[in-house]
């Protein structure tokens, strides 16, 4: 039966679990415990303190932080008053920073604690002021209870204090910009995604009765939360299951086995490359993870065989495909909750409930959907809004696939990465499949490079398990039982590993001009 949809902000969101659970565990972090009306309470003041402080309806706040409960607070603090949380990339450089602060207009910065790699309060200190006007003031929000304010623990009594802050909860709008996050520049600059709090709890309610969630599961969070599958399908899913988070600041594979097995957590979500390095990581056998049972594998493309490996090494019966993009709140599909593992290994599963969706054969088969969970808008690019959503509502996802005779969408690729040879479309994702399949092989991207007569070469980059040297010509015999010749690639590089970003996809540029540099060294 499909969920209604519901017309609720952020404040009334967690009100509702507030008032059925107020007493349970909602975060535990590292030494610190929360239940839900603690993070109620602790937002109410973190919001009142923010509003003293000149933040108001429509203020941008940036957060820029590794996961902790104080980067939860913040969140919901500002999004209670109606402010707008900028997220950031923990991985920013100084001058990617100036330039995001710049673009999304953020008055205020709030940043996490420093770290041995990350010194968020060292970039902050050489921000150059004279070109970010709008910033007024930089806020350091810490990581532990310690480094809450006491003013901001105490549940609120003071009467001009309530009304300050009722007021300001009252003029905010389900419709209204909860935060902008920033797609993933893995091929392009970062654009802004403004995402409502409609849009944005309605795919949460969506992703926890897709998966079934409840008050008696906990969840291993590793993921950040300054990504959408974090916000949405992590932290705010949870507010409507009611489900106890196991926070982690960043997803070490080390610690991801640690929490599951200390806290007997049964939901794990992750982009592939996460689940697949649990199972290679040398001490795997040594843990006990029988307490999973269910969790999101998204974010990326995942091989068949992989999720056949990831389900049966996990017993993760329950470890459901989903799809989607930042643009769309992020979720679009999900496999059906009782379909064999086998079956859900062949497509991303159904599209959700209100959302429609279709194949646009015209543009060699682009997805497009249409429905609640499509973004406001790229904040301040209007030539590139309307490139992505149409006169008719429809969101063009650039991703290409066709639709099984079950309705299940199947992905081939992505418009931007299709290589063109010799005026053949080419999907990197079917040689990729292919070279998966070869033993010692831990991961591959294909790409194509710039070629004076054919358009683009096709250059396959493989990082191998560790246990076997792998050569070109074995490579070419295996593919060539497998492929056409011309979509046999004509680079074979061998890589230890892969550029990521903070969401383990692949940076394609930084890819891109690798392998271009070992092309040219070796010609030479």
């Amino acid at each position: 039966m499909d969920v209604e949809l519901i017309r609720y902000t952020i404040n009334s969101f967690l009100n509702e679990r507030v008032k059925n659970t107020p007493d349970k565990i909602a975060i535990v972090f590292e030494d610190d415990v929360y239940t839900w009306l603690e993070m109620d309470q602790i937002s109410d003041g973190i919001a009142l303190a923010l509003l003293k402080s000149g933040v108001v309806k429509g203020t941008h706040v940036g957060i820029w932080s590794l996961n902790s409960p104080l980067f939860m607070l913040y969140t919901l603090a500002l999004t209670k008053i109606g402010a707008v949380a900028v997220l950031i990339n923990t991985r920013c450089h100084r001058i990617e920073l100036e330039d995001l602060l710049d673009y999304a207009d953020v008055a205020a910065l709030c940043y996490g604690e420093d770290t041995h790699t990350l010194k968020f309060s060292e970039k902050i200190k050489q921000l150059d002021r004279n070109r970010l006007s709008l910033l007024k003031r930089t806020v350091a929000m810490g990581k532990t209870k310690e480094d809450i304010p006491e003013q901001c623990k105490i549940k609120i009594v003071d009467n001009d204090d309530l009304a300050l802050l009722g007021n300001a909860k009252e003029k905010v709008m389900p419709e209204d910009v909860l935060g902008i996050l920033f797609t993933s520049g893995t091929t392009s600059a970062a654009k802004g995604v403004m995402l409502s709090h409609f849009a944005t709890i309605n795919i949460a309610i969506e992703t926890a009765t897709q998966m079934h969630w409840n008050e008696t599961d906990k969840s291993c969070l590793g993921i950040p939360l300054f990504h959408c599958f974090g916000l949405s399908s992590g932290f705010m899913a949870a507010i409507h299951a009611g489900i106890e988070i196991h926070l982690l600041e960043s997803h070490k594979t080390l610690r991801v086995l640690k929490c599951v097995e200390q806290n007997q957590c049964t939901i794990f979500n992750g982009v592939p490359t996460m689940f697949m390095a649990m199972l290679k990581h040398p001490r795997f056998e040594t843990y006990t993870l029988s307490s999973l049972n269910s969790g999101i594998i998204a974010g990326s493309y995942v091989n068949a065989n992989d999720y056949l490996t990831i389900c049966e090494k996990l017993g993760m019966e329950k470890l459901q495909m989903s799809y989607g993009q930042t643009e769309a709140s992020p979720s679009i599909t999900f496999s059906d909750y009782n379909d064999s593992i086998l079956y859900k290994s062949r497509s991303v599963g159904k599209v959700i409930p209100h959302v429609e969706l279709k194949i646009l054969a015209a543009n060699q088969n682009e997805i497009c959907i249409k429905g609640y969970n499509t973004m406001l808008g790229y904040y301040k690019l209007e030539a590139e809004t309307q490139k992505a959503i149409d006169a008719e509502g429809w969101l063009h996802t650039g991703d290409l696939g066709y639709l099984d005779s079950d309705g299940n969408l199947c992905i081939t690729g992505r418009l931007k990465e299709m290589i063109v040879r010799g005026g053949e479309n080419i999907s990197p994702y079917e040689i990729e499949n292919h070279i998966k399949n070869f033993p010692y092989v831990a991961d591959v991207k294909v790409i194509g490079i710039e070629a004076e007569v054919l358009q683009e070469e096709i250059a396959a980059c493989i990082v191998t398990d560790g246990r076997k040297k792998l050569s070109e010509t074995e490579m070419r015999e295996f593919l060539s039982h497998h492929l056409a010749d011309y979509k046999i690639p004509k680079y074979f590089i061998f890589l230890k590993k892969f550029p990521l970003n903070a969401s383990g996809k692949i940076v394609l540029t930084e890819l891109k001009n690798q392998i271009k540099m070992i092309i040219e060294e070796n010609k030479n």
